[in-house]
């Protein structure tokens, strides 16, 4: 019941409005506002920890290029959306964390090119996603530098903590986390394509135009 209720409170976090808009955090200055944004987009946080399992998973040391695909993909995708191409990359976030939590779960060996892959479409996303409001010149590019750094430290930092109190149960933690992960994905494409699928509640002039009464 506790796990259940835990995927239900991320859920609505995933599909409830967004609080945080791209750019500085109040208070914090435009590099650390773009370093923790990560932390703040919720579609972002779950690929990102998923990433960071499948990378612990593997070890760090043998998935130097997943998270070197992951920093250049961010980059590419940050460079991009500050050009003008910025992009609504949720679904595609959770596509990817739903693909590589599933991974995770069944701790099945893939091609080091799929695990490339996968990092890069996160990567991408995130940048994508990250394109900073209002702000430009040295400040932009500080933005732009602390969600590079902080995207590329958050995975790097987190499999290098799992590594380092690393204990016989922690598979099987990575694995469970992994199924979370997968699971609070897949609940959010679900409601979401269910509310694109109904579409938006009538309004009252809808409701007065249809109503009999009303013609």
């Amino acid at each position: 019941m506790t796990t259940l209720r835990l995927l239900l409170a991320i859920t609505v976090l995933l599909i409830g409005p967004q609080a945080h808009a791209h750019g500085s955090v109040k208070g914090l200055g435009d590099f650390m506002g773009g370093f923790l944004h990560p932390l703040f987009e919720p579609a972002q946080l779950v690929a990102l920890i998923a990433l960071l399992l499948l990378v612990a998973q593997r070890g760090i040391h043998e998935s130097t290029a997943v998270i070197g695909s992951l920093a250049v993909a961010t980059a590419v995708g940050l460079t991009a959306a500050v050009m003008g191409w910025p992009a609504s990359t949720d679904t595609a976030l959770l596509i990817a964390a739903l693909l590589t939590g599933l991974t995770v779960t069944l701790a099945r060996a893939l091609p080091q090119a799929v695990l490339m892959v996968l990092a890069a479409a996160i990567g991408l996303g995130i940048g994508l996603g990250s394109a900073p409001e209002g702000l430009k010149g040295a400040r932009l590019f500080a933005c732009m530098a602390g969600t590079w750094f902080g995207t590329c430290l958050y995975a790097i930092s987190g499999v290098t903590l799992l590594e380092e109190f690393k204990r016989p149960w922690t598979p099987v933690l990575i694995r469970v986390v992994g199924s979370w992960m997968t699971a609070t994905a897949l609940l959010v494409l679900v409601l979401v394509l269910a509310l694109h699928t109904v579409g938006p509640p009538p309004t009252s002039n809808d409701e007065a135009v249809n109503h009999p009464m009303g013609r």
